[in-house]
């Protein structure tokens, strides 16, 4: 039993890591293409990333509580404990990009004057 919810364990923690890169992914394709619509919907997503931790840590405490891991389980609980902190770090990175994205579409466009323009060296 305890190799079964170690398993499913590692799956949510993967399911954890694609949402999170998924969200990176489009947050970073909608600056590039000017997509407010869709860093609303990074920033509004945030929130199934952090259920996903909350219900891995409590996950792994219920295995270390009751089945008393050593040797790799032990390593591989902890190791999922960490990681799982780190991409809900990554999901809070994602929703950073969507609303400064957000703030850099509403500040407005200077279009450069031929002053500012950079001259080009001879070739």
């Amino acid at each position: 039993h305890f190799g079964e919810e170690l398993e499913a364990l590692k799956r949510r923690l993967l399911t954890m890591g694609e949402l999170a890169q998924e969200r990176l992914r489009v947050a970073v394709r909608a600056v590039v293409d000017r997509d407010s619509e869709s860093l609303a919907g990074v920033i509004a997503g945030d929130s199934r990333i952090d259920e996903l931790q909350v219900e891995i840590e409590s996950q792994c405490f219920t295995l270390l509580a009751l089945y008393q891991p050593v040797a790799i389980d032990l390593r591989t609980i902890v190791s999922v404990l960490k990681v799982s902190a780190d991409l809900e770090r990554v999901g809070d990175f994602a929703g950073s990009i969507g609303e400064s994205g957000q703030r850099y579409f509403q500040a407005p466009r200077e279009e450069p004057n031929a002053e500012s323009r950079p001259t080009q060296a001879p070739v």
